[in-house]
């Protein structure tokens, strides 16, 4: 990463960097929307789907909180449910994964 910089020098070159692709004008060639990880196929797509996901490992952990533990977990996925899933916002190819056109 130019000339082994680190720290902050690298975290800035990196962020200018992300800032110009954003800045880039779409030209329809990447129609497969990137979520936060490309870890999990099944929760791969917009920050939506990553919300969603989100909402399921919540739900298949909630039998396992324990009592002095649940307002705090329900206020959590409180914040999940009402956190702002990216509609209306224009996609950007901003990952290696999620530039990668897919093959069906």
């Amino acid at each position: 990463m130019a000339g082994g910089l680190k720290g902050s020098a690298k975290f800035a070159i990196m962020g200018d960097l992300l800032g110009r692709l954003h800045t880039l004008p779409s030209d329809g060639s990447v129609s497969h929307p990137g979520g936060a990880s490309g870890d999990d196929p099944r929760s791969e797509g917009s920050p939506r789907q990553d919300l969603l996901a989100a909402l399921a490992f919540l739900d298949a952990i909630d039998g396992k909180v324990a009592a002095a533990e649940r307002e705090r977990f329900e206020q959590l996925r409180d914040q999940v449910r009402s956190a702002d899933g990216g509609q209306g916002c224009q996609r950007r190819c901003s990952t290696a994964t999620s530039c990668t056109p897919r093959i069906t």
